[in-house]
């Protein structure tokens, strides 16, 4: 039995290896930079900006000035992500965050092709070349801050990430839970930016496409 058990582990190990080499990651980790986040952000800014990508928002995690995330999009992402039914759009923004520890910055991206292939689901194929192209741009312009490009926050392979499911008994993403109807479309962006503008729950508005 001892040596059965042995032989299981070993195949499991294996093949989780044989996976990781095949998998994407939620996040990769641009490398880390000396200097602070006041000194870094503007030139993570300026750097997706020389690929055209448009910053659009940024706030402090849990309020600290020592952390910072930067949203960013481009067109071309907008005009892919809005042709997809209902939640498509959501794919159109992308994030760069910042963390500072002592004299250096841990700077990290959402893995555009990770956050692609999760929200379009099968509409990826379709456009997978341009979006692709996208995920590279970003990836390209922020190689002067670092070059590291380390994934970290799991691995799952494409083909599960089409029908990603968090945990048993949650939504999947083409199952959303919904929370209240609006007479029209002006209505329902009146009511969230006037509650958001007032800070209900606790909210705060970053960025609005």
């Amino acid at each position: 039995m001892r040596r059965f058990l042995g032989v299981f582990v070993c195949c499991l190990a294996f093949a989780a290896n044989a996976f990781a080499g095949e998998g994407l990651s939620p996040f990769l980790k641009i490398g880390e930079v000396s200097g602070s986040v006041k000194e870094l952000a503007p030139k993570v800014k300026d750097a997706l900006k020389s690929a055209n990508f448009d910053v659009i928002g940024e706030y402090s995690p849990e309020g600290k000035a020592t952390m910072v995330v930067i949203a960013y999009t481009r067109k071309d992402l907008q005009d892919i992500a809005i042709k997809v039914k209902d939640r498509g759009l959501l794919t159109a923004i992308l994030k760069v965050a910042l963390k500072e520890n002592s004299d250096k910055t841990t700077v990290s991206m959402v893995n555009p092709e990770y956050l692609f292939r999760g929200y379009l689901m099968k509409s990826f194929a379709d456009n997978q070349d341009a979006l692709m192209k996208i995920a590279g741009d970003a990836r390209q312009a922020l190689q002067p801050i670092g070059n590291e490009f380390t994934p970290f926050g799991g691995i799952l392979a494409p083909k599960e990430l089409q029908h990603y499911h968090y945990m048993v008994g949650m939504e999947y993403f083409d199952d959303p839970l919904l929370l209240k109807k609006f007479a029209s479309f002006e209505e329902g962006v009146q009511v969230i930016t006037k509650n958001l503008s007032e800070k209900r729950g606790n909210t705060l508005a970053v960025y609005t496409l």
